[in-house]
C-alpha cells in the first residue's frame, strides 16, 4: 500500500513540473511567403508566441544566404515593440517592448508578429530555394524557449512575365524584319520598271538614227 502511494505522489509530482515547464515555454517562428520569384521584395516576419509567463523581449541571430537574397531593411510592426539593436556584419539583433514598465505590451497567452526582415530576391540567382535562419536565441522574461532556432524555407521561381516580355520583344523583331523585306522588295520594283523604258527609249533612239541615215543618203542621192 506504501509503495503504490510512494508511486501516485511521484506521479503526481512529475504531471505538476510537465505542467509548470509548459506553461513557462515559449516559441518563435518566422513567417513568409511559400514561393517568390527572381527579383522580388519578401518580408520574412518574426512572431512570438508565450503561454502564461509574458515576454518582452528577442535576442537571436539572423542568417541568410547572400548569393540569394540581399538585405534591405529591418521594420518595427508592432507599436509597442521595435528594434533597439542590429548588427549587419554580424546579425545579431534585439527586438523588446517600447516600455519595459508597461506590462500590457508584453506577450502573454497570445501570439503577434514583434519585427519583420525585408530582403530582394537577385535576379541571377540559380538557387531554386533559400533558408532564412534566426539561431542563438534568448527570450526576455520569465518564459523559456522551445528552440533556440527558427527557419524559414522559401521556393524561387522563374519571373515568367521577364520571359514573356522577351518573346514579345523577339516576335515584335521578327516582325519588323519581314515589314523591312516587304518594303526593300516594293522598292526594287520600279528599277525593273526603269530598265525597260532605257530598252524602249533605245530601240526608238536606234530607229530614228537608222531612219535619218537612210534619208541623208536619199537626200545624198538627188
Amino acid at each position: 500500500m506504501k509503495k503504490r502511494l510512494t508511486t501516485l505522489l511521484f506521479l503526481i509530482i512529475v504531471a505538476m513540473s510537465t505542467k509548470v515547464f509548459a506553461a513557462d515555454t515559449s516559441s518563435v517562428t518566422l513567417n513568409a511567403p511559400a514561393s517568390v520569384k527572381k527579383g522580388d521584395t519578401v518580408t520574412v516576419n518574426v512572431n512570438i508566441t508565450s503561454a502564461d509567463v509574458a515576454s518582452n523581449g528577442l535576442q537571436g541571430t539572423l542568417k541568410y544566404d547572400s548569393n540569394v537574397l540581399e538585405f534591405v531593411k529591418k521594420v518595427d510592426v508592432k507599436s509597442d515593440w521595435g528594434f533597439t539593436a542590429y548588427n549587419p556584419s554580424t546579425g545579431i539583433f534585439l527586438i523588446e517592448v517600447k516600455q519595459i514598465s508597461n506590462l500590457d505590451t508584453y506577450i502573454k497567452n497570445s501570439s503577434a508578429n514583434v519585427g519583420a526582415f525585408v530582403f530582394k530576391v537577385k535576379k541571377n540567382t540559380t538557387a531554386s530555394k533559400t533558408t532564412v535562419e534566426v539561431s542563438d536565441m534568448v527570450i526576455g522574461g520569465s518564459s523559456k524557449l522551445q528552440s533556440k532556432t527558427a527557419t524559414k524555407t522559401i521556393k524561387i521561381t522563374e519571373n515568367k512575365s521577364s520571359d514573356s516580355s522577351t518573346d514579345k520583344d523577339k516576335k515584335s523583331d521578327k516582325k519588323s524584319s519581314k515589314t523591312k523585306d516587304k518594303t526593300t522588295a516594293k522598292k526594287s520594283i520600279p528599277h525593273t520598271g526603269l530598265d525597260s523604258t532605257i530598252l524602249v527609249m533605245s530601240a526608238a533612239i536606234s530607229i530614228a538614227a537608222g531612219c535619218f541615215y537612210f534619208g541623208f543618203r536619199k537626200y545624198r542621192g538627188i
